[in-house]
């Protein structure tokens, strides 16, 4: 595959070891290797989690969202992995991101069925083999959620 600036749902589940029901990108819009990356999440009324939460004012569990931003941090890094690999033509490794800890999360607004999240990470801080993230989850141009992750690689 190669480098491009966006991504297809296809080429997405081809680069991510998830599929349905565990998958929460639909698209990659910007790309910026080692650096910054922008999803966006499609969010439909038949979505699985509606049915419990809440039955009669459905709404987004926070965990879905956290989940996005750590498969969005997962793209990012296995399309870094694939430009690297390219430059020194050797074979991709396909290495796996942990999500090792969460750090002052916060929730602003609710997400409802109908709405499309804007996913947004940016690489912070790199330390042998893990990194920090910033990220943001948006709903128009509404902040819904913010908050550092920090991943372990292998």
């Amino acid at each position: 595959m190669r480098i491009k600036n966006e991504y297809s749902f296809k080429d997405i589940k081809a680069l991510l070891p998830y599929d349905y029901p565990f998958l929460f990108i639909d698209k990659a819009v910007s790309v910026t290797v080692d650096e910054k990356i922008t999803c966006i999440k499609n969010i439909t009324g038949n979505e699985y989690y509606f049915s419990g939460h809440f039955k009669d004012d459905p709404i987004v569990p926070g965990v879905i969202l956290i989940e996005a931003m750590a498969q969005s941090t997962y793209l990012l890094g296995r399309l870094s992995a694939l430009y690297c690999n390219k430059k020194v033509k050797v074979q991709v490794k396909r290495g796996r991101y942990y999500l090792a800890r969460i750090q002052d999360l916060r929730f602003f607004k609710p997400v409802y069925p109908g709405d499309q999240i804007i996913i947004h990470v940016m690489i912070k801080k790199k330390v042998k083999n893990t990194e920090l993230v910033e990220a943001d989850v948006c709903v128009k141009s509404d902040l819904v959620c913010h908050g550092e992750l920090i991943f372990a690689t292998k």
